[in-house]
């Protein structure tokens, strides 16, 4: 009868690389969480970029364009409002449109 008294190199060699595909599976985990944070910090700044912008030209009377806007409230009546179009489009390499409607 033969008494082992140890593991085999065989076994060693198989549990390094069950480790080592763990590990890198984690770490790929890591990364793709890391990038994500980024990406989302990137995209609040350009937001409140994009707010910064719209607010300066809401505050500017000067800018937009002068339009009327009709809304329907509940109970069936509608109220006419006097105000400005503002539009917003790319700012500062950020690829959007933003057009809003400030009442008078």
């Amino acid at each position: 009868m033969n008494n082992r008294k140890g593991i085999t190199l065989i076994e060693v060699i198989i549990s390094i690389a069950i480790i080592g595909l763990l590990g890198i599976a984690s770490l790929n985990i890591f990364d793709t969480g890391l990038k994500n944070i980024n990406r989302a910090g990137l995209r609040t700044v350009n937001i409140l970029e994009v707010k910064k912008e719209v607010d300066n030209q809401i505050m500017d009377i000067t800018t937009g364009t002068e339009n009327e806007a009709t809304v329907i409230l509940p109970g069936d009546s509608t109220e006419i409002f006097n105000g400005r179009l503002i539009e917003v489009t790319n700012i500062d390499g950020v690829d959007v449109e933003i057009i809003t409607f400030v009442a008078n």
